[in-house]
């Protein structure tokens, strides 16, 4: 007989930045960067007809897919915005529970961290 599993129910972005996330905060870890260490084997580098490859290990690719999983990229398609606006019109729209880190990116891209 298999045993039962439990199901775990995930938040949408929405629901985290407005605060009625289905998971308690305190289970989602957050990632710094001065927790992240690169190791010898998790980087190697080849050079393929002339084209430098990097690849990283399962490790450091888990770390950077964690590292970006409530993150959100934003752009404003038909027209250029500054910095401030954005964060306020941001604050004005979702009005998050919680606050964000809004970095901005070349290209008029910006990327929201909850």
């Amino acid at each position: 007989m298999e045993p039962l599993r439990l199901l775990t129910l995930v938040s949408s972005y929405k629901e985290k930045l407005t605060g009625h996330s289905r998971l308690p905060i305190e289970d989602e870890e957050n990632i710094d960067e001065d927790e992240i260490e690169i190791l010898d084997g998790d980087v190697s580098k080849t050079v393929v007809d002339g084209i430098i490859s990097i690849d990283f290990s399962d490790r450091v690719r888990n770390l950077a897919i964690k590292s970006f999983d409530q993150t959100v990229v934003v752009k404003l398609l038909g027209r250029r915005i500054g910095y401030n606006t954005l964060r306020r019109k941001l604050y004005d729209l979702w009005k998050p529970a919680h606050a964000f880190h809004l970095r901005d990116i070349e290209n008029d891209y910006f990327l929201v961290t909850f």
